[in-house]
């Protein structure tokens, strides 16, 4: 077993899975464990996450002090407009953010 005592880049690809919500809240949580991430690239093309997935996504973003690159493709997904409201609303609280490339 390897274990790594922090990363600083991660790339989640979930693309045509059947992700839920429940996918998203165990996502959520894995981020969240990482607080010394600068940069994440996510992507869940294609599944049907609903606002419950968006929510539990954001959770996990928002412990993140220290990010400063991050990418989200949410391409498919249909969402719908409030729940990209509260990304964008999220994406606000992210003070060390530089740098966000979203496709919805």
């Amino acid at each position: 077993m390897l274990l790594v005592k922090s990363i600083s880049k991660i790339r989640l690809v979930f693309d045509t899975c059947s992700l839920t919500e429940k996918g998203c809240l165990y996502i959520g949580r894995l981020i969240s464990q990482e607080p010394k991430l600068e940069e994440i690239d996510l992507s869940i093309r294609y599944n049907d996450v609903k606002f419950e997935g968006v929510q539990y996504i954001c959770a996990g973003l928002i412990q993140i002090k220290k990010i400063k690159k991050l990418k989200l493709n949410f391409e498919g997904t249909l969402i719908g407009d409030y729940s990209a409201n509260y990304l964008a609303s999220c994406l606000l609280k992210l003070r060390s953010l530089h740098s966000v490339d979203l496709n919805l």
